[in-house]
């Protein structure tokens, strides 16, 4: 077997350095991996710290969007014809505190509205509404319909607070199903699916091939429970080119890799055990440059994996980032199943073991 030959082969002598950038050491998986190590790649010795990023470790987006438009701060242009999504990508805390604070500025907008029966005799006494508390409590039993009390409405008074009620009625209706479509649809995005979904901490660029040096990235699924259509992409983010200019902008070159498998067979995967994709490095490849001349760059991998969870019928995304540094050159992955101890005729898969890597 023919090993291939380049300025990166020296393995032996790759030193490791410990992360110490605030975003890749939150990044760090300790539940699968509490002893992880970023080893820094021959070609790119300068680590983690120095590399541009579109996204963290584990593919939540780091980028920011302008929100300046025409000279003054105006975010609300961009997101007020898209409300509704706008509410729901919100987080759990953001969006308890709009529910208390659109609730109970519904309640006092109708309690000012009944509040002037306080100046009226005759209403007052027919509907025992004296304070602007009464008025507040009014306003909160139409709102849940718990009932009328000590506070009530009477046909004695006048057609004014029939009126309040009845908008009151028609308003809340409307305000109720709106906000439990939100809560609905926040409840069932299927967020919490991904984290079932590992990817190894590092790439890996295996050079004992027979033929073009392959990057692999390995993929396990925690549960047994399998996601429809799966399938995996890999995106080159390229850093730097262009003009420039004093404000240091840089143009950034997105190119999507072609997987080994995405030309020959079905591009769905099964994760019933650990898969690893494949990038073949051949010449026509974004990566040759890079690993195979020695060229230095700053890049990006993107991984994302998407599936269709069967129980909701939701899309599932899953995405991964791996800087130059985090791309092992001259390794390749160890093997992580083996046969099970306590159930015969079956495979066991250490998922500790999903990142490991030995040289070529």
């Amino acid at each position: 077997m023919q090993r291939f030959s380049g300025p990166y082969v020296n393995v032996n002598e790759e030193p490791l350095l410990q992360c110490d950038d605030e975003d890749d050491l939150a990044d760090v998986d300790h539940d699968t991996n509490p002893d992880y190590i970023s080893p820094v790649n021959p070609l790119f010795p300068t680590g983690n710290a120095s590399r541009k990023r579109i996204m963290s470790k584990h593919g939540k987006y780091i980028t920011t969007r302008p929100t300046r438009h025409d000279g003054g701060w105006q975010w609300w242009v961009y997101f007020k014809k898209d409300w509704f999504h706008t509410i729901c990508y919100t987080s759990w805390r953001k969006l308890a505190v709009y529910y208390v604070i659109c609730y109970f500025s519904f309640w006092i907008l109708f309690s000012m509205l009944y509040y002037p029966m306080t100046n009226w005799p005759k209403c007052r006494e027919a509907t025992n509404v004296y304070t602007w508390q009464d008025a507040m409590q009014l306003s909160v039993m139409v709102s849940s319909t718990i009932g009328f009390g000590y506070v009530h409405m009477s046909y004695a008074c006048s057609w004014y607070p029939f009126a309040v009620l009845m908008v009151q009625v028609l308003v809340g209706r409307a305000f109720d199903a709106v906000v439990i479509g939100i809560l609905i649809v926040k409840i069932s995005r299927p967020q919490g699916r991904q984290h079932s979904i590992k990817f190894s901490p590092n790439a890996v660029v295996d050079t004992s091939l027979d033929g073009p040096p392959e990057l692999q990235i390995r993929i396990a699924e925690i549960r047994r429970q399998q996601l429809a259509e799966t399938h995996v992409r890999l995106i080159l983010h390229e850093y730097g080119g262009g003009v420039g200019g004093p404000d240091g902008c840089f143009d950034v070159k997105s190119t999507p890799l072609l997987l080994e498998y995405a030309v020959e067979v079905e591009m769905y995967i099964f994760l019933a055990v650990p898969w690893v994709s494949r990038h073949i490095i051949n010449p026509t490849s974004p990566l040759y440059k890079y690993v195979i001349e020695g060229c230095d760059g700053d890049y990006e991998l993107v991984a994302v994996l998407e599936g269709i969870e069967s129980t909701t019928g939701l899309t599932v995304q899953r995405m991964e980032s791996y800087t130059p540094a985090e791309v092992l050159v001259g390794h390749r992955f160890a093997s992580c199943c083996r046969k099970s101890l306590n159930k015969a005729r079956s495979i066991e898969v250490d998922i500790g073991r999903l990142g490991s890597t030995v040289p070529c």
